[in-house]
């Protein structure tokens, strides 16, 4: 799974697709579902729009809270590279 913590486009930057360029790359290079910690509410629709292309390619975007986080880290199962 890749996690995604915190993710940023400079706002004169904004909606001109780079922020999907970057989920795109994401998960046509890894091919694993991705989590994100903790989204802002204010970024709902791209997380949508995100969702819909990592669906189209086969994958999927889940989140979680940074308490889930710490717990997956806490239980050793987060960062395991088995």
């Amino acid at each position: 799974m890749v996690y995604i913590f915190d993710t940023g486009i400079d706002e004169a930057l904004r909606r001109q697709g780079y922020g999907l360029a970057v989920i795109g790359h994401l998960v046509l290079t890894y091919r694993l579902p991705l989590t994100t910690i903790k989204e802002v509410c204010a970024a709902h629709v791209f997380w949508a729009a995100a969702r819909e292309l990592a669906m189209l390619n086969g994958s999927s975007i889940s989140t979680m809270s940074l308490s889930e986080m710490h717990q997956e880290q806490a239980d050793g199962s987060i960062f395991d590279r088995r």
